[in-house]
């Protein structure tokens, strides 16, 4: 079950859809919680 980059990217994916969705509901704090998830999936998916 050697999994690991399509969980990645399922996350990538879904962290976009939640941001759409806040942005959609006008809701700043799903949109800001999910920035800060990207941001930080990003530089760890670089840093590895």
């Amino acid at each position: 079950m050697d999994l690991v980059p399509y969980n990645i990217y399922l996350f990538f994916i879904s962290i976009f859809l939640w941001f759409a969705v806040g942005y959609m509901w006008k809701d700043k704090a799903i949109m800001v919680v999910h920035v800060g998830a990207f941001i930080s999936l990003f530089v760890g998916y670089l840093n590895a």
